[in-house]
């Protein structure tokens, strides 16, 4: 569009359209907080995929080692070793659920697609 033939209320128009800034700097801190949010995003996925991992990690370790520790003969306190094996089980049911709903709340904040797909 040539100089000339521009449209005089367009001209108008577009001058007060113009955006007053609150500050000077206004562009570089908004810039500055998207990235910084962004960079949170990243870190918050990493360390829920690190969390994930230490978790069934944490369940498979405790499997086994209550399974161990349940061969052995205890005849402490003269508790029946079926009585101590039903504590050991409640015992870490309850260390698994109270650890997983944490987990599970903060695996919300990121999709599912996005907390296991594990390109950048």
């Amino acid at each position: 569009m040539k100089q000339s033939d521009k449209d005089p209320q367009f001209e108008e128009l577009m001058s007060k359209s113009r955006l007053n800034m609150p500050f000077s700097n206004f562009e570089d801190e908004v810039i500055f907080q998207i990235k910084k949010l962004e960079d949170h995003k990243k870190l918050l996925k990493r360390d829920l995929q690190l969390s994930w991992v230490s978790f069934v990690s944490g369940i498979i370790l405790g499997i086994i080692l209550t399974i161990q520790l349940l061969q052995i003969k205890v005849e402490t306190f003269e508790i029946d070793n079926k009585n101590i094996e039903l504590i050991a089980y409640l015992v870490f049911s309850v260390f698994v659920i109270f650890s997983l709903d944490p987990l599970i709340r903060l695996s919300k904040k990121i999709r599912l697609k996005d907390l296991f797909s594990f390109n950048n």
